[in-house]
Order: C-alpha cells, then structure tokens, then sequence
C-alpha cells in the first residue's frame, strides 16, 4: 500500500511539473533600468506586474505582431518606445485559446501603462493584461525590478 501511495505522488508530481509555462530563466535578466522618455514623435508604453505569491514562478512573453517586444515576471517591468497610432500587445501560453491583448492609441509625447498579471485556473495559469493609470502603476513601480530580454529568451520566444 505504501508503494502505491509513493508512486502516485511521484506521478502527480510530474504532472504537474509538466504543466508549467512560460519562459524560464535564462530568458531575461534584471539590468538598470534605461532612460526613455516620450518626445514629439513617440509614446512610451510601460509594462509592470506586481510582485505576487500566486503566480511567481509564472513568466511570459510579451508580443506585438509576430515581434516578442519583452517578458513579465512577477515584480518586474519594461518599457518600450511607440510610435503614434493604434499598438495592439498580447500574451499567451502553450494555449492558442489563452491568448489575451490590449490596443492602445499611442499619441506622442505621453505614457502608457499595461499591468501584467496572472489567472491561476484549472490546468494552470494564464496571462492577464490591462491598461491601467499612471497613478496606480507609479503606486508598484518603485518595488519593481526592470528587465531585458536576452538573446536566449528572444529566441526561445520564437
């Protein structure tokens, strides 16, 4: 009976190792932040994700068209510069049904806040993506660590 009981939770164990997600280190890495401020020809779009126990291990990429644009972890954010015009970014996982988005009219010279999160469901997690004001994103930007994607994690996105 004991051997039974160990071999399922070896089972399960893998199981549920097998369902995890998303990008794994190293795909990015936690540099200093650069200096990007919108101008008379450009917008720039923030990307933020509170630091959160449900969900930290969960990371994924951050796409515009075909192009990945940058990854979220928990605690983490990035921003990017965009011309004005309509911009559409969305996640997903392994999932094509998971897939979520935002559209932004991009305008010169303002900023942009896209909040990052995590849907824990059934079979895992899932990406959660919304716009959100300056002021609540400045409320977590201070806690949060900036990161590039590496060469590594740009082509594991692929």
């Amino acid at each position: 009976m004991k051997n039974i009981r160990t071999l399922c939770l070896l089972l399960l164990t893998v199981l549920i190792g097998g369902c995890a997600s998303g990008p794994e280190a190293p795909g990015f890495a936690k540099v200093q932040a650069p200096v990007i401020t919108p101008d008379a020809n450009s917008g720039v779009v923030y990307f933020v994700r509170e630091r959160a126990h449900t969900g930290r291990d969960f990371s994924y990429y951050l796409h515009e068209g075909e192009a990945v644009v940058g990854v979220l972890q928990s605690g983490s954010y990035f921003m990017l510069k965009a011309a004005p015009g309509v911009h559409t970014y969305w996640a997903a996982t392994d999932v094509e049904k998971d897939l979520v988005d935002v559209t932004l009219k991009v305008e010169a010279g303002k900023r942009y806040f896209i909040e990052g999160g995590v849907h824990v469901g059934f079979w895992g997690e899932h990406p959660e993506l919304n716009e959100v004001s300056e002021e609540t994103a400045g409320q977590i930007l201070p806690d949060l660590d900036y990161v590039a994607l590496t060469a590594a994690g740009a082509a594991r996105a692929e």
